[in-house]
């Protein structure tokens, strides 16, 4: 089924001026009696040329400095000429909003950015994974609280379900399973979903709609219209007899995935808006896509293969 896929790299403007925002863990110096501590080294990279733009460095705090624990760091999203970024180890979690034409931090909290979308940051109310959690939103230029879900639950989870839409699922068993969309806004409820679909993920196609699916026997997908949360189509589809495929990938208007366990099973690409097959012999179900490769799994190997992608 389709999960997270590799986040993309982080870009912030279109064009001539684009840049993609590089993200290092780096080792500061001590000096005397001063400690060396660990930071956050940001960089604007040319996307047309590849040579660094500008750098600013964050200091991390105390916590950082802990040998025992594993330090980790990312850019969780860029929205609005601002980068979301997050530093955390076992026991603690930090992030930052940088403005990408001051290089400067605008805010920082005690948060895990779930979610960066719809001028939003969104993510758990409290870092225990072991209690029950409400999803927690704030603007991404100011840091000012905006909303708290309603909901509470254990095992929560968010993440992007489109340009200004959040997927927000929690529950311990089967019984209690959940899943919302949420506006990234407002936090106002747009979707309510079969809690057995809880393990599904939610992609954005970069046109019109959210594309979610899952695994199991069968495997399913359905589109939700991305401005109005409205369902578009579902698979399978007892009346006209298609099966669901097991997506892999959804990129500008295109759904991409493999068909298993009927005749003449193999990869296929269907229409997002539309849920209609548009090619039935792709020869791969690629991972990754972008307007130019597409990536899949060599079926001979541990290796994956790039493809250049036509029309």
């Amino acid at each position: 089924m389709l999960r997270r896929a590799p986040r993309p790299p982080a870009v912030s403007g279109t064009g001539a001026d684009a840049e993609v925002i590089a993200l290092f863990l780096v080792k500061i110096p001590g000096s005397g009696t001063t400690p060396a501590d660990y930071g956050l080294e940001i960089i604007g990279v040319e996307a047309a040329t590849s040579r660094p733009a500008w750098r600013t460095e964050i200091v991390l705090p105390a916590w950082s400095r802990d040998r025992y624990l594993t330090l980790s760091a990312e850019v969780a999203g860029v929205e609005n000429g601002i980068a979301v970024v997050r530093a955390s180890n076992d026991d603690n979690e930090m992030t930052y909003a940088v403005d990408l034409s001051t290089h400067k931090t605008l805010w920082q909290k005690e948060l895990a950015p779930w979610a960066v979308t719809g001028g939003a940051v969104v993510g758990p109310n409290v870092p225990d994974p072991y209690t029950e959690r409400h999803l927690t939103a704030f603007d991404i230029s100011t840091g000012r609280p905006l909303w708290t879900s309603r909901k509470s639950s254990g095992a929560a989870s968010a993440r992007e379900a489109g340009p200004h839409l959040v997927q927000f699922t929690g529950g311990w068993g089967i019984g209690d399973r959940f899943v919302q969309l949420l506006d990234a806004r407002t936090g106002k409820v747009r979707s309510t979903i079969d809690g057995s679909f809880a393990d599904m993920g939610c992609t954005y196609d970069g046109k019109a709609v959210i594309v979610c699916t899952g695994g199991g026997s069968p495997a399913y997908a359905f589109a939700l219209d991305a401005t109005s949360a409205d369902l578009v189509w579902q698979l399978p589809d007892k009346a006209t007899d298609r099966v669901a495929p097991s997506v892999t990938a959804v990129f500008n208007g295109a759904v991409y995935g493999k068909v298993t366990g009927t005749e003449g099973a193999g990869p296929v690409v269907l229409d997002s808006r539309t849920g209609l097959d548009i090619e039935t012999s792709p020869g791969i179900a690629p991972v990754a896509v972008n307007g130019y490769v597409g990536i899949a799994p060599d079926s001979g190997s541990d290796t994956a293969l790039a493809y250049r992608t036509t029309g």
